[in-house]
């Protein structure tokens, strides 16, 4: 019950001070690469032309800026961003930009991909910058 309150683990009595100890260096572990996870979240990622400042929230594509992007559609790209030019599953994508425990349909990728590709590419038919990977997911890479 503990652990479904939210508790990080628990220790049945009588313990051994060897598994308190794993334990707690097991908690400061992860909180170290949270830590570390936050840091490069708010790094400015480019990727050719196109500059993400995730502290500010803001994209630029060569000269144009795009103003107030969805935090979905923000996440989403920056995802790709950092990946890039590798590509990111729509699995991936979901557990990270909806959250794992999303239960809907893998459309609504798809119409943010349409989305980011309305407002990023100059022919949305013939994407340069948002490329799909039939059968596997995304890819963003400089045009």
């Amino acid at each position: 019950m503990g652990l479904e309150l939210g508790a990080d683990g628990y220790i049945t009595k009588p313990f051994n001070m060897d598994v308190l100890l794993a334990h707690v260096k097991s908690v400061l572990r992860r909180v170290g690469r949270e830590t570390a996870v936050t840091a490069a979240k708010n790094e400015t990622i480019t990727v050719g032309d196109l500059t993400i400042d995730p502290a500010a929230h803001t994209v630029q594509v060569a000269d144009k800026v795009l103003a107030d992007l969805p935090p979905r559609e923000f996440a989403l790209l920056r995802i790709l961003a950092a990946a890039s030019p590798n590509v990111v599953s729509v699995d991936d994508i979901l557990n990270r930009v909806w959250g794992a425990e999303f239960m809907g349909e893998l459309q609504g990728v798809y119409v943010h991909v349409r989305w980011l590709r309305e407002k990023m590419e100059a022919d949305t038919q013939h994407p340069q910058r948002l490329i799909t990977v039939r059968g596997v997911g995304y890819k963003l890479v400089a045009p």
